[in-house]
């Protein structure tokens, strides 16, 4: 998978879909929400202390530096812990992409954007999902079908699009380097000699991860069930939590 990736961040077509850097994975706490900080700019946003008290409409479409969000409301990512704890001689390049790393386990997909923190955790714990995605509700109800994502944010508030090209290349990578093992896995299954060729029942892009898995360089595989609401099918295995 890492080959894959990086021959496709290699290609002139791919130039904007680079690591966005690991100063860049930001995740804050459930409860905290996106909205003006300071009361005396938003009368709207002054109001606002709980989850589902609204917020203005500029604050919806607005950055975490311009509404001044509280850094300390910040959760610490592992990842950056261990960079941040390294001697400068060793320190790693936070720039650099990571090593992908891919996880296991159940998907979510609905027809609404979750922008909850609160509500994403609450999900996640009642039906032991790894993420949430949009693009393939209802496609269960009419094939089976194995879902590759890339994690793109956190499915709170103060989500954004900054790691949505990466995440989308990432899924690409993985799938690519899933269809080269494909032909092997199903002889092996099957004792039946088979030709290379896509599969149609596996789709690739970005997705909402649950706050256990970082954005920096994620994947998730996973088969999903749509319709109104949220509905999970299990997938089996297990997942690595960074």
């Amino acid at each position: 998978m890492r080959e894959c990736l990086t021959a496709l961040l290699a290609t002139e077509e791919f130039e904007r879909s680079q690591y966005p850097g690991s100063k860049e994975d930001v995740l804050y706490e459930p409860s905290y929400r996106h909205k003006h900080q300071d009361p005396k700019q938003c009368a709207v946003c002054s109001k606002c202390e709980g989850n589902r008290d609204e917020v203005c409409q500029h604050a919806l479409g607005a950055t975490c530096v311009e509404l001044k969000c509280d850094d300390s409301k910040r959760v610490p990512r592992r990842s950056q812990g261990k960079l941040m704890s390294a001697s400068s001689a060793t320190l790693t390049n936070q720039s650099e992409p990571r090593q992908p790393l891919v996880h296991f386990g159940k998907i979510a997909s609905g027809d609404t954007v979750m922008k909850s923190g609160e509500e994403r955790d609450r999900l996640a714990a009642r039906e032991g999902i790894i993420a949430l995605e949009m693009e393939r509700a209802g496609i269960w109800d009419n094939f089976s079908c194995i879902v590759i994502k890339g994690v793109c944010d956190y499915a709170d508030g103060h989500k954004n699009k900054k790691w949505q090209s990466y995440a989308a290349l990432t899924a690409a990578a993985c799938m690519k380097a899933f269809l080269k093992e494909w032909p092997s896995i199903v002889k092996a299954s099957t004792g039946t000699k088979i030709t290379e060729q896509h599969d149609s029942s596996i789709s690739s892009a970005s997705a909402h991860g649950i706050h256990g898995i970082t954005q920096a360089g994620s994947t998730f595989i996973g088969n999903n069930s749509g319709a109104k609401g949220m509905q999970i099918r299990n997938v089996g295995g297990n997942f690595t939590v960074n």
